[in-house]
């Protein structure tokens, strides 16, 4: 069949957050590409969705301008060129402040669509509004958005929402009232003092206040917030005025420079926290509800390094949790692991890891701290309930850019990983031979008996590893089920994507549409022991490795797919699969030496494929019509 002309849009960035629990990409999701998802290199500049901005194609909507008005500025204003067809605010991220997209409210089938925010917006706070075309529905495909990125003209003149607003400047006075940039307040413990939901405590832009030292533990803070907002009425410490975020700056200690602890809905933004070295930046412990940590700049201080930048899920007694926790939009550098949720850093007494959901989206990670760094991001040994960890940009790991390692219930998705720090035989310990793994899943956590099943690791963009490790690694004998598809993985010296597994559950392993090309030795690797090696199924993936392409060695039974595209030769060890086929790279894409992994219109890979059960889109969001082909892009992708 005449495979259908699908278009593309404009390069993805980073973005906000809608609703932290929103579903995934789903039929019907709108088009676009990324460059990091298609250019490769070793710059990989852009953030946490790629690179530079390519012009819409023809007949795509554009954002023409937006607003918040004054006197409506609980409200987001979109104008667009034209007409557009939107049923929900999930593809856009408002970014920079403290208020929130929560909701679209009215015009679609109009040039311009009207938003929710979470709150009225702040005067002083300055908004970017992104677009994230794989993230959107709309109604019908040829009604679809480009994705794209505008500055935001905030009018509000005052803040116009239910709470009190409180001002802390380095020369303020603890004995004024606190409630105008003339009366602020000289300690930000004062302003905390007041809070209540709803209620804001502002830290001037370009001001540092140096914490007390305290001696509260590694959970708990130099400077804590202990009371809670409410559901629509989040407690929030931000910034005002003009400048760069203002500075909290922790002494050593072995405690987190803030914490907050048994509290809900409260919203940390645009600060400039400085932790120490074997400190925490932002810790959210106890039993928490909704917290949130946005647009912040979280860094150890100087070359030290701190233990972990964003931190959360420390439970302080057995029948604790996190519900929801947010961690959005922050750049995180210097710790030996920037974002972390790990079971494995509290002890047995303390009782069980567990994290209700949440979201983990458009942060900015790089340079874990030497000589003892280990991973851009971790969310580990527990139980997540479904959390998403999405279009997080990471640079410049030691051990793993993304562990999953004992983590049950987690979506990876549309993550950007390239280039982590390089061996160095003066490194303590094990670091001088590091693994640099791009992501890492399954494994057992023995003390709490957590296993990495039902994980989902798909459409991340992963090159340029040089060192010896795999780009997607499932490891341990807890890797029991997952699905991995719709990754993009090019010039990684060792392995693409490696199943390593001591038995798997019945649902087992399904690995479909990868695109995996450069890799010095096997492409994809799996190995298993015990029951349920015919639980992997490997199907519709382009592999190109050094040694092999497709390569299983299992103790008893054997893994079955087919309709893969290999580079080199047929599959080997214990596999059986059906259609498979070898093909020359440079019949396939747009430009392979420059890593346009794009498909050709009549690439041996077009309606090459079969049919899987629930995928819909492909990695640039491409809705699937009729058989799909085989790899990450569907035929037509720019």
């Amino acid at each position: 069949m005449m495979k259908r002309q699908v278009y593309g849009a404009i390069a993805l960035l980073v973005g906000g957050c809608a609703d932290p629990l929103a579903s995934s990409p789903e039929k019907g999701t709108t088009t676009s590409t990324t460059s990091s998802s298609t250019t490769g290199g070793a710059s990989g500049t852009g953030g946490a969705g790629g690179g530079e901005l390519m012009p819409p194609a023809t007949g795509i909507p554009s954002i023409v301008d937006a607003s918040v008005p004054d006197g409506a500025s609980d409200e987001l204003r979109v104008r667009f060129d034209r007409a557009v067809s939107a049923d929900d605010a999930r593809g856009f991220r408002l970014v920079g402040g403290a208020s929130r997209i929560e909701a679209l409210m009215d015009g679609s089938g109009t040039t311009e669509l009207v938003f929710r925010l979470s709150d009225h917006a702040l005067p002083d706070d300055t908004f970017q509004l992104r677009y994230w075309a794989e993230l959107g529905v709309v109604a019908t495909v040829d009604a679809r958005l480009g994705s794209s990125e505008v500055d935001v003209v905030n009018e509000a003149q005052t803040y116009d929402g239910g709470g009190t607003v409180y001002y802390v400047a380095p020369n303020g006075d603890d004995e004024a009232t606190g409630l105008s940039p003339r009366d602020a307040f000289a300690s930000v413990e004062q302003a905390l003092s007041k809070l209540g939901p709803g209620d804001y405590a502002l830290l001037e832009r370009g001001g540092t206040w140096n914490l007390s030292p305290s001696s509260n533990g590694a959970f708990r803070g130099h400077l804590e917030l202990r009371q809670s907002g409410a559901a629509g009425a989040y407690l929030t410490l931000g910034a005002y005025g003009e400048g760069p975020r203002p500075k909290l700056v922790a002494p050593s200690g072995g405690s987190a420079a803030l914490a907050v602890i048994d509290a809900s809905f409260v919203a940390i933004d645009n600060l400039h926290v400085i932790a120490d070295r074997g400190d925490y930046g932002i810790v959210f412990a106890g039993k928490t509800e909704r917290p949130l940590v946005s647009n912040c700049l979280v860094e150890a201080r100087d070359d030290v390094g701190g233990y972990g930048g964003i931190y959360f899920g420390a439970t302080l007694t057995a029948d604790e949790h996190v519900i929801a926790p947010q961690v959005l939009f922050n750049e995180v550098r210097g710790f030996k692991t920037n974002i972390s949720s790990n079971g494995y850093d509290m002890s047995a007494s303390v009782g069980r890891h567990r994290v209700l959901g949440g979201l983990i989206e458009g942060n900015e990670l790089s340079d874990v701290a030497l000589p003892d760094g280990h991973d851009g991001l971790k969310v580990a040994r527990g139980s997540y309930d479904g959390i998403v960890v999405r279009k997080n940009h990471i640079t410049g790991w030691l051990d793993d850019a993304l562990e999953t390692f004992g983590a049950e219930d987690i979506v990876v998705e549309f993550n950007h990983i390239h280039d982590p720090q390089p061996p160095n035989a003066d490194l303590e310990g094990t670091q001088a031979n590091h693994a640099s793994q791009g992501i890492k899943a399954g494994g057992i956590d023995m003390q709490r008996g957590y296993v990495g099943r039902r994980v989902i690791v798909r459409y991340n963009h992963i090159h340029d590893l040089p060192y010896d490790a795999a780009s997607i690694a499932i490891m341990g004998n807890g890797g029991k089920s997952g699905e991995i598809y719709g990754n993009v993985i090019h010039d990684v010296r060792n392995i693409g994507i490696k199943i390593d597994c001591q038995g798997c559950d019945q649902q087992g392993w399904r690995l479909h549409h990868n695109t995996v090309v450069g890799v010095g030795k096997d492409a994809l690797q799996l190995y298993t022991s015990g029951d349920n090696a015919s639980a992997v199924t490997i199907f519709n993936n382009i592999l190109d490795g050094g040694q092999r392409d497709l390569h299983a060695s299992v103790s008893s039974g054997e893994a079955s797919g087919g309709f893969n595209l290999l580079a080199h030769g047929a599959p080997t060890g214990a596999y059986d699969g059906e259609s498979d086929a070898v093909v020359t790279l440079g019949d396939l894409f747009v430009d392979l030496e420059a890593r346009e992994l794009f498909l050709t219109a009549d690439a041996p890979a077009v309606d090459g494929g079969t049919e899987v059960d629930g995928y819909v889109v492909d990695h640039a969001g491409n809705p699937i019509v009729g058989t799909p082909d085989v790899g990450a892009f569907e035929a037509g992708t720019r």
